[in-house]
């Protein structure tokens, strides 16, 4: 459920405790296009981001389904989330946490993996603090991936694959949402991209990279079935950044 581990106040952490079960049947289901994005999209670009990890102490912060340690296997694994995942491998450590104020020592992850998180964190500062806290010094590495800021439901697709954008861009804010219109709702935060960037420098991150990525309309067209998003291959989807523990 790559949410997070603690986001706001109490009844948000609910939300996700009690819709964790049909969140986790989604994001497997083939009849919605949750599962092609993810297999397309999220999930090979932040394996790439992430590199070799054999030799590394990881952590997947908001874990959801464990499903990265299908695809990594670290020398030392930990995970954490709001809500208890289904069974993990036997060397993966869980715990749950509240990422704004983990419980972790300082100094201790070569490797921390944000996926499909901050953009359900309400203390964004407080939550790129502690990973930085946490990360290593100097050779610590934070992989955060989140939906494209500009083009995640602040409007929709239109004619001939053009967006249409119907919110105001320049200010942050939170509204709830369906994911998939399907699960939830639950509180989501937009920003604007230099915001993420601005807090993660801040926080002692420094940006090593930034990719988006945007769907092949034509492999998403003969995969999707009862998906009532209509989406366009014109902006990109997911947004990827890679930082690097800088110097305090």
């Amino acid at each position: 459920m790559e949410n997070g581990c603690a986001m706001g106040p109490r009844e948000k952490c609910e939300d996700w405790q009690l819709r964790a079960g049909d969140y986790r049947s989604l994001i497997s289901d083939p009849d919605f296009d949750s599962k092609f994005l993810r297999e397309s999209g999220l999930i090979p670009n932040l394996l790439d981001l992430i590199g070799d990890a054999r030799s590394a102490t990881l952590l997947d912060a908001g874990t959801g389904t464990g499903w990265l340690f299908e695809h990594v296997k670290p020398r030392s694994a930990h995970a954490c989330d709001i809500v208890a995942p289904p069974p993990l491998p036997g060397n993966v450590q869980f715990r749950q946490e509240n990422v704004a104020s983990l419980s972790y020592p300082s100094e201790t992850f070569d490797i921390i993996v944000a996926s499909l998180l901050l953009i359900y964190c309400a203390d964004l500062e407080g939550v790129c603090g502690e990973f930085r806290r946490i990360a290593k010094p100097k050779s610590g590495k934070l992989v955060v991936a989140l939906m494209q800021p500009y083009f995640y439901r602040t409007g929709h697709v239109v004619n001939e694959g053009q967006f249409l954008i119907t919110r105001d861009l320049s200010t942050p804010m939170s509204f709830p949402l369906n994911i998939a219109e399907r699960v939830g709702p639950f509180r989501y935060y937009y920003r604007p991209l230099p915001d993420y960037l601005n807090v993660l420098i801040k926080s002692g991150w420094v940006i090593a990279q930034i990719r988006d990525w945007f769907i092949d309309m034509h492999a998403y067209s003969n995969v999707r079935t009862n998906t009532k998003i209509q989406r366009t291959g014109s902006i990109p989807l997911f947004t990827f950044i890679e930082c690097r523990a800088g110097n305090q």
